[in-house]
């Protein structure tokens, strides 16, 4: 301000006219006279010296401003100074907050520029992630090594990176997924060698220039490996515990009277099964197949869903080895036969362990229903148990003939009613008629006191398992068919056991469509199970038969329920083995009734009676 107040001033005093006439004199009387002699006296010189004082002034006071505007620049910059040294000090502090979190963070933290290099500041733990410096590499190299370098995952990361970089956001949200969000690397060779690849979680963030264009991608990378496998460890364990809970309701559903009982016969057939395949070069596997349709026919029946399932696939698996073209299918599936097979006995297991530790029921078979008693079986099982082996031992070395008579009255009072069995046989022909869409009604004649050695019942049960999930299956028609055929919509199963002429008789009657006799031999002889000639000899009861033989069944698809041809194959066998015989009347239209039968000689041995 002051020097513009000059510049005014002094421009006013040239701008007198009187000095642009008065100059000459003046030069001439300093040329003459010296800067001593007077001043000539002139108006106008007057007014030079007055408005030049005056100048000197403005300049005098011009500098003192300047002066104390200098001191107060001096001082504004000091303090200026003072704040941006303030100021660096705090961005070096957050400079080392940053460094200190990326440096600290359990993640590789880095950009990625457009040629896909590394571009440093890169975070410390890429280090341990990836075992290396990775300034100046490939991303390609360092996060992806493992992606299949033809494969569509690499092709897309590929376009991506092109694709992305000098454009807007709108082009990163249309390529933003093409990266992949998980990759797998070895940080070493040792770690190759075990085949323990570090699992990596990637996310991705854009980083854009001044004009709002993408200039870098950052990474960050973490390594999860530890977190997914305490994850599917937990996992496991949730899974474990769900499992044990679905193996107790299914056991709590079951009447405990025959739970001990299924189990330590299941675990039984299974070990046989094992053992047929491991010692015969060319295993039995019609006896195989036979052992494994029962268990998981009778586990269906309880609804033990796994020991069912389980049993299926080693079914499935074991079915096309049967018959004469079998053996190249053996050798083929050997070993996962015997991996389903081990799944199968794990499964037993688990269920046989938590009946014991929850329900307190012991599998150990010592015959059918003695050591699981439960509430339907003789209340005195658990020490007949106990007293047979001892009685045995007494007879021995004790020749007296009332050891015969207690001997005998041992083995009336260990023998187990049979309506219990009956029973549960109801309930599981009402689930399975539910499962197919069926209407059923069960009925259970009274069977009075009847009662079966503990060795007869359990092949027993078996053979009415087969025999009353037939019925369901294939006798009784559909609500719709039954209708058409002039029936109710509900079907009709009765189960009997009494005393006859011929011995005891056990019945499985249905109102169902019956048997036709040459429509089993035209099956028959499709299956491939016997020759024309041969059916041409046979009567209508020798046609009937055929149902029994390994492989047949009317079933054009296998389900778990049926269609492989072995449930009543496997219920004669059952039966013969117990010295019994299974008998067929049929009427077509009106219904079936198979009867097992145990011959007058036959019955003492399956009651146990004197």
């Amino acid at each position: 301000m002051r020097s513009k107040k000059l510049s005014r001033q002094l421009k006013k005093v040239l701008e007198f006219e009187e000095i642009d006439s008065e100059l000459p004199n003046i030069q001439a009387w300093i040329e003459q006279a010296g800067a001593t002699a007077p001043a000539p006296k002139s108006e106008a010189l007057d007014a030079v010296v007055t408005n030049f004082s005056a100048f000197l002034d403005a300049i005098d006071a011009s500098y003192e401003q300047y002066e104390t505007n200098l001191t107060h620049a001096q001082r504004s910059l000091e303090l200026s100074s003072q704040e941006v040294e303030e100021r660096n000090k705090l961005l070096r502090q957050e400079n080392k907050k940053v460094s200190d979190l990326l440096n600290n963070m359990r993640q590789a933290v880095f950009t990625v520029d457009k040629q896909g290099l590394v571009v440093a500041p890169v975070s410390r733990f890429a280090d341990a992630v990836f075992g290396r410096s990775v300034v100046g590499e490939s991303i390609y190299s360092v996060v992806f090594p493992e992606l299949d370098p033809q494969g569509e995952e690499i092709s897309g990361l590929r376009s991506a990176m092109i694709g992305v970089f000098g454009e807007d956001e709108l082009q990163w949200s249309l390529l933003e997924g093409l990266f992949p969000r998980r990759a797998h690397v070895f940080a070493n060779e040792a770690e190759r060698a075990l085949n323990a690849a570090k699992i990596l979680k990637i996310a991705t963030t854009p980083v854009w220039d001044d004009n709002s264009n993408l200039e870098r991608i950052m990474f960050i990378v973490e390594d999860v490996t530890e977190v997914e496998k305490l994850e599917r460890a937990m996992a496991e364990e949730r899974a474990k515990s769900n499992r044990s809970m679905q193996i107790i309701q299914e056991l709590a559903g079951m009447p405990r009277a025959q739970i001990g009982d299924f189990l330590g016969r299941s675990v039984e057939s299974v070990s046989e099964v094992k053992q047929l395949l491991q010692s015969q070069a060319k295993p039995d596997f019609d006896l195989i197949f036979r052992h494994l349709h029962t268990v998981k026919g009778n586990a269906r029946g309880f609804k033990l869903n796994m020991i069912s399932g389980a049993a299926h696939r080693v079914e499935s698996l074991v079915a096309p080895c049967r018959g004469g073209q079998g053996a190249q299918t053996w050798l083929s599936n050997r070993d996962h036969i015997f991996d389903e097979l081990f799944q199968l006995q794990q499964q037993l297991g688990d269920y046989t362990d938590l009946a014991q530790r929850v329900l307190g029921i012991d599998s150990k078979r010592h015959g059918v229903n003695e050591a699981s008693a439960g509430s339907h079986a003789n209340p005195s099982q658990s020490l007949i148990s106990a007293l047979r082996p001892l009685i045995e031992r007494m007879g021995q070395q004790v020749k007296h003939p009332l050891m015969a008579e207690v001997e005998a009255i041992l083995e009336t009072a260990s023998r187990v009613p049979v309506r219990p069995a009956l029973e549960q046989l109801k309930y599981m022909a009402l689930d399975l008629a539910q499962e197919l869409g069926k209407s059923v009604d069960v009925e259970i004649l009274d069977v009075g006191d009847t009662a079966l050695k503990p060795a007869v019942l359990a092949p027993v049960q078996d053979a009415l398992m087969h025999l009353v999930r037939n019925a369901v299956d294939h006798g009784l028609e559909a609500p719709s068919d039954r209708k058409d055929a002039g029936k109710g919509p509900q079907g009709k199963i009765t189960l009997a056991c009494v005393e006859s002429p011929d011995g005891l008789v056990i019945r499985v009657d249905d109102d169902g469509r019956g048997l036709d006799a040459e429509a089993i031999a035209i099956r028959a002889s499709h299956l491939g199970l016997v020759d024309e000639n041969t059916l041409r000899a046979m009567s209508s009861s020798e046609k009937l038969a055929l149902i029994f033989m390994p492989g047949f069944t009317t079933k054009r698809e296998v389900s778990e329920i049926s269609g492989r041809g072995s449930g009543l194959d496997a219920a004669k066998v059952d039966i013969e083995k117990s010295g019994g015989r299974i008998e067929i009347k049929t009427e077509p239209g009106r219904g079936t009734t198979f009867a097992i039968v145990f011959p007058r000689r036959e019955q003492s041995r399956a009651t146990g009676a004197a």
